[in-house]
């Protein structure tokens, strides 16, 4: 260490390096975690937002703030620069009502909100805007896309077996997607068992940021939303992002 208290300008030069090397680890350390969506903020963006406020038509789920356990991770990767981080253990998902239908926002962490806005007639469910916001280290994208014509995403009935399918545009996106009614049966939640069909969509993105997602929906047509969800998606580009997640809604009462 002489060396070192000899040569005070060598000894500054190494200090910054060491602080610049442990900055850069924070930065990674900091970069493969994901941060909980807040459940106050996520309540109190509910109520800003009209609350349940409004009249609860066929095929909208009740308005509220519901939580989700989750168990998954994503992966994203922009040229040779790569990272993992897993997701935290409790996802929140906000249900709002609107004059067409309802709008559903998923918060998977603070770093990556997915956001819907559905119309309902006569009790389907069908998309009509599509809002996607990823982020790492605050850095990130807000992605706001009109879906034109507007694709079904559930119908009014289910059966096993029936199948439909959607060709439409995310902006300059064109997506294809392809519709399962699996099976049916229950999903213990909140101490009760509630009966739901299993959907499985296959969807598949041309363009700038195109990819493949699927998701599957344990979906409960009395309460028109998922006891459970399991997503499985990957999109490439100038960036790539894979996301694969698996949710268990935790009650069927939402908090308002």
């Amino acid at each position: 260490m002489l060396w070192l208290i000899a040569r005070p300008s060598r000894l500054v030069g190494l200090l910054v390096l060491a602080a610049l090397a442990g900055g850069v680890f924070w930065l990674w350390q900091q970069a493969r975690s994901s941060t909980p969506a807040g459940e106050a903020g996520a309540l109190r963006d509910f109520r800003e937002r009209g609350g349940d406020a409004g009249v609860r038509a066929r095929g909208q789920p009740k308005p509220g703030l519901y939580a989700y356990r989750s168990e998954g991770e994503e992966s994203g990767s922009i040229g040779p620069a790569s990272l993992t981080r897993r997701l935290p253990d409790r996802a929140l998902f906000i249900v709002t009502l609107t004059s067409e239908g309802y709008i559903e926002e998923l918060r998977l962490s603070e770093e990556h909100i997915e956001t819907v806005h559905y119309a309902t007639p006569a009790g389907a469910s069908k998309a009509t805007r599509r809002r996607t916001r990823f982020s790492v280290l605050g850095i990130g994208r807000d992605d706001r896309r009109d879906l034109v014509p507007h694709p079904l995403v559930m119908p009014a009935t289910f059966r096993v077996g029936q199948t439909w399918s959607n060709t439409y545009m995310a902006g300059s996106l064109e997506i294809t997607s392809e519709h399962r009614v699996v099976s049916e049966g229950t999903v213990r939640v909140g101490g009760r068992r509630e009966p739901v069909f299993v959907v499985r969509v296959d969807g598949v993105t041309s363009g700038l940021f195109g990819g493949t997602r699927v998701d599957t929906l344990w979906w409960s047509p009395r309460l028109s939303m998922p006891m459970r969800w399991r997503i499985d998606m990957d999109v490439s580009g100038v960036a790539s992002i894979r996301t694969a997640v698996e949710l268990t809604l935790v009650d069927t009462t939402p908090a308002v």
